[in-house]
């Protein structure tokens, strides 16, 4: 259970978002998935890729924190506003340093890297999260990049798999088509069918022919 003091400083440093809107009961949305799992798989290293504010890399952090073992590799280019790829970004990655995690106390279990993922080297992983470009083009690009970086029966994730929109403030948005395409070829995913929607990928059998 996370304690509703450090909900309070999710909440207030890294725009958590529960589902709603509702924060009873350390309701945490989505957060509180990706928590579950790095708690449970005890990973090495985390992938993220993408954040407006840092809340999953900070909840996957403080999994990793809490439970004494692993770090977070966060990737974000950094891009602002209506830049091409920023899907919201603030521009904040690329000035930030490990004091952003502090008020956390997350900061020895997390490392930023201000790049596109095209440009980072990945290591391997057991849980990776794909909240960055939301074209299709762009989903499907850090999919192909880093699905050969998974652990045997580690875990891919994607937020978003519900929204397609053509257009919005920040640009096309293709993750929901790229997500339909690829649990075709997975026999081992999940998916949450609410709010903007989470799927997750599981390494197992795979058909990829």
């Amino acid at each position: 259970m996370i304690e509703p003091q450090v909900v309070k400083i999710i909440k207030d440093h890294y725009h958590a978002r529960a589902q709603n809107g509702d924060y009873s009961n350390n309701n945490l949305g989505f957060g509180l998935v990706h928590y579950s799992i790095i708690r449970n798989l005890r990973p090495e290293r985390v992938l993220v890729v993408g954040s407006q504010k840092g809340y999953v890399p900070a909840i996957c952090a403080l999994a990793c924190k809490d439970e004494r073992k692993g770090h977070v590799d966060f990737v974000d280019a950094g891009y602002q506003g209506l830049e091409t790829k920023a899907w919201g970004g603030l521009g904040i990655w690329k000035t930030a340093t490990s004091d952003y995690w502090k008020p956390l106390g997350v900061e020895k279990y997390i490392t930023i890297h201000n790049m596109e993922t095209k440009d980072f080297k990945p290591q391997k992983y057991d849980y990776i999260y794909i909240d960055g470009d939301h074209s299709y083009e762009g989903v499907k690009t850090d999919y192909e990049l880093f699905w050969k970086c998974l652990n045997p029966n580690g875990m891919m994730s994607f937020h978003d798999i519900l929204v397609d929109k053509d257009t919005t403030e920040y640009g096309p948005c293709g993750v929901k088509k790229f997500w339909n395409e690829i649990v075709q070829k997975h026999k081992q995913y999940i998916e949450y069918n609410f709010e903007v929607g989470l799927g997750i990928l599981q390494n197992g059998k795979m058909a990829l022919e």
